[in-house]
């Protein structure tokens, strides 16, 4: 059964409600992870990894969700998707996430909502849709070289 939908930090909050042998799916914040472009956050990676380990303790199953939406500001200053070169970013977010906690996580969803992000730029939606594919892909392949 799956427990809920929670993201940005609040997943130690999200593991205390999930029942033990449940799922819960939990998003990451690329903009608390990656405040600025290149510096991550270690205490908001800490709070994730404490957050999995309760779930494993309490045997609940966590899929973890890349990004649901919410651009850093450093992103939306380049451009957000429209960034020709937003994929090099991204991929550098996805990464580092993945190598901090995917021996801890059961799955992954890349993207939560692409359709309606890519609508959010009017008339620039179907190059920002293709980018959007693009980073799907690219999520993709970093995630199959994680363990877990």
């Amino acid at each position: 059964m799956l427990s809920g939908f929670w993201g940005g930090n609040h997943w130690e909050e999200a593991v205390k409600l999930a029942r033990p042998g449940g799922v819960v799916l939990l998003t990451g914040a690329w903009s608390a992870v990656e405040p600025e472009r290149g510096r991550y956050d270690d205490e908001v990676m800490a709070s994730y990894r404490r957050a999995l380990l309760e779930a494993r303790e309490k045997d609940v199953e966590v899929l973890v969700c890349l990004h649901d939406g919410a651009l850093p500001d450093w992103m939306l200053e380049r451009g957000g998707w429209q960034d020709a070169d937003a994929i090099a970013p991204w991929g550098c977010y996805v990464d580092h996430l993945a190598r901090g906690i995917s021996e801890l996580v059961a799955g992954w969803v890349v993207f939560d909502g692409m359709l309606e992000e890519a609508a959010a730029y009017g008339n620039h939606a179907p190059d920002v849709l293709r980018r959007l594919v693009d980073a799907h892909a690219a999520a993709y392949l970093m995630l199959r070289r994680q363990p877990g």
